[in-house]
């Protein structure tokens, strides 16, 4: 079966954006000589000024970029440049209907590899027969891939993937691929943890770095919440650690299957398969209990010559892990869950143990360094609040700040959206908006330097061949992102067709969803219309959350609707896409405010990736055709939607169907 060129429909081209007209009223008093008038006006006021504030509610989505990030539109003198991929950028439509090869893929039966909720790092299983044409077992070598011009080359990254093998990959080149995927996993999971964690508790810094710079005698009050959220933050610490650890051990069992390591000329049997599985020798070394922190350039008598700076790299990761242990420990130590949360606790007491996990002096907040900021009170205080009023305070953190600013050293910036408790000055703000950016200033991280070295090694060569393509397709990945501005709200599959931009619009073709479909038409004039819709069966959607700190975590299953499909003669046969639920063993489609794909926190990106795979424990020989390769062809449209009632910003020409 060949999938499709595929659609996912969510917006109009481009992107709206809301805009907040916000009114100024500016009142210069003059003063006259003239005490007596000056004394009757020393509070004036101005009364009855009505101000309407325009505002839009939104459900946003884009395809992400390949290294996970979320982009937004820069406005300024005119557009974006032309080689900029329009589907990475904040938007309400997402269109990878040509460029991205999925028009490349034949579909063959594979089952979802899964532990519970997780699905595996393959993403699927795929049968291998024996010489008598049956399957002899099911095979867990399965790799992602992105399409670059020609074909789907395996490796990492995200966006539109290929799930496959290559028929002419050798274990040796397969391990290889495996590794450096499962590498650039740990890496990635790594950098969105420490996001999360600073979104979870990295007000707590926030707020002691904004009482320590304003404090104007001693260093601020501090409580038993402070100590309680920085606990917390360094159990997630030690987490993020032991994910990079894990990051550099696959990036040393890659660099280990690599064609950097040569067997030498001359050698016998014995010593070339020695060097041929050298990868499974350093795999099982480090399955002995052993660390990248004592590994060795020689393991069995082979010799390994890793880049250099590796040994740095892992040296500089045993002082971040060493630090976060002791901030652990004694933080630990200090916080007391019997007392009440808001029981004073001394700078001195918990200041050495901060320390370790970020620089609070070098902390910048608006621009200026928290020891610099009560010298410098007006002009912090005039930046803060120009800030504030374009949407939020920026807390940056850069190398040489901390453990938070090692992790971005190692493996790259990251950010979070927090809240500052308060900031008094002259008057009293609560609850204010801020982002924390944690910023690496060296060139390359440690990571990814290491991660151009293997990728520059390249994989062990097969028959002078560098690059094994993916030959055989079991299933395709769609990697979005989604983000809402309301609260408290879902994101939903969207089954019905449903306008992008106004509820009651049935007027606007550019601005028309088509719901969540997929068509399919037979490619052999003896595969009937109901022969495609037994086939249809088979294909299974499953929404999941890529690379969390688990895995790959299901969100949802999804199916056709083959009972209630409709055949055209011109298109073959459609059947609408509904989340499913299973209870004692019997399915039930989950429709309208009940196909809950999972809950969105408020301005803040969600990772759903969107799998599509032809279900071999379900298929059969008669669900296929016979004389021909691929037995239909067609087209997917996915469609979503939020739990809230969200009210568009009045963009007349799109209302009206203008260009």
């Amino acid at each position: 079966m060949q999938t499709q060129e595929t659609k996912l429909t969510y917006g109009i081209k481009g992107k709206l954006i809301s805009a907040v007209a916000m009114l100024l009223v500016a009142i210069i008093m003059v003063v006259s000589s003239t005490y007596a008038w000056f004394t009757l006006s020393t509070a004036p006021e101005v009364t009855g000024i009505s101000t309407a504030v325009g505002a839009n509610g939104a459900l946003e989505m884009l395809l992400l970029t390949q290294d996970a990030t979320t982009q937004e539109w820069v406005y300024g003198e005119g557009v974006v440049e032309a080689d900029k991929d329009v589907n990475t950028y904040w938007g309400n439509l997402v269109d990878v209907s040509s460029g991205y090869g999925l028009d490349k893929i034949t579909l063959y039966p594979s089952q979802l590899a899964t532990t519970g909720d997780i699905i595996k790092p393959s993403i699927v299983e795929f049968p291998v027969y024996g010489a008598d044409g049956r399957v002899s077992n099911l095979s867990d070598g399965a790799v992602t891939g992105i399409y670059e011009g020609t074909a789907f080359n395996p490796g990492d990254g995200y966006g539109v993937r290929a799930v496959g093998s290559s028929s002419g990959m050798t274990e040796r080149q397969l391990a290889y691929r495996n590794a450096l995927s499962a590498a650039g996993t740990n890496m990635s999971q790594a950098r969105k943890a420490a996001a999360s964690a600073l979104f979870t508790n990295g007000n707590a810094i926030a707020d002691i770095a904004i009482r320590k710079g304003t404090a104007e005698s001693g260093d601020g009050a501090y409580t038993q919440k402070d100590m309680k959220n920085l606990v917390a933050l360094t159990t997630d610490l030690t987490a993020i650690v032991a994910q990079m650890e894990e990051a550099y051990k696959q990036f040393i069992i890659a660099y280990a299957a690599s064609a950097a390591l040569v067997t030498p000329s001359g050698a016998d049997e014995a010593i070339k398969t020695a060097y041929e599985n050298f990868y499974a020798t350093v795999e099982n070394w480090f399955s002995a209990e052993n660390t990248i922190y004592n590994f060795g350039t020689t393991i069995d008598g082979i010799t390994i010559n890793l880049p250099t700076q590796v040994a740095d790299s892992i040296s500089k990761l045993a002082t971040t892990k060493a630090n976060v242990a002791a901030a652990h420990t004694g933080l630990t130590g200090v916080y007391d869950n019997s007392l009440p949360e808001d029981t004073a606790v001394e700078w001195t007491a918990f200041n050495t143990y901060l320390h370790k996990l970020v620089d609070v002096n070098g902390i910048k907040v608006a621009g200026w360094k928290v020891d610099e900021i009560i010298t410098n009170k007006d002009a912090f205080a005039q930046q803060a609040m120009a800030q504030f009023s374009s949407g939020g305070i920026a807390l940056d953190i850069s190398t040489g700040g901390g453990v938070l600013a090692d992790i971005a050293d190692q493996c790259g910036n990251y950010e979070a959206r927090i809240t500052i408790s308060e900031i008094t000055y002259g008057v009293t703000l609560t609850n204010i908006p801020a982002f924390m950016n944690v910023k690496t200033t060296n060139p390359a991280t440690y990571l990814g330097a290491i991660k151009s070295e293997v990728d520059n090694a390249g994989a062990p060569k097969n028959d002078g061949a560098q690059q094994m393509p993916i030959s055989e397709f079991y299933g395709y990945i769609i990697d979005l992102a989604f983000r809402t501005n309301a609260a408290e709200s879902n994101l939903l599959l969207q089954t019905a067709p449903k306008d992008r931009i106004y509820s009651d619009n049935a007027e606007n073709d550019q601005t028309w969803g088509k719901g969540s479909t997929m068509t399919f038409k037979a490619t052999a004039a003896d595969f009937t219309d109901q022969d495609v819709k037994d086939l249809m069966k088979n294909i299974k959607i499953v929404f999941f959350t890529p690379d969390t700190e688990d895995g790959n975590k299901i969100l949802a299953y999804a199916k056709l609707d083959i009972e209630n499909a409709v055949t055209s003669a011109a298109d073959g046969v459609t059947a609408n896409i509904y989340l499913y639920d299973v209870v004692d063993g019997v399915e039930t489609l989950l429709k309208d405010g009940d196909a809950v794909i999972q809950a969105l926190t408020q301005n803040e990106a969600a990772h759903v990736s969107v799998l599509v795979y032809l279900d071999g424990t379900t298929i059969t020989n008669a669900d296929v055709a016979a004389t021909v390769a691929t037995s239909m062809t067609g087209t997917m449209n996915l469609q979503f939607a939020s739990s809230a009632t969200l009210v568009p910003m009045d963009y007349a020409q799109y209302q009206n169907g203008n260009d």
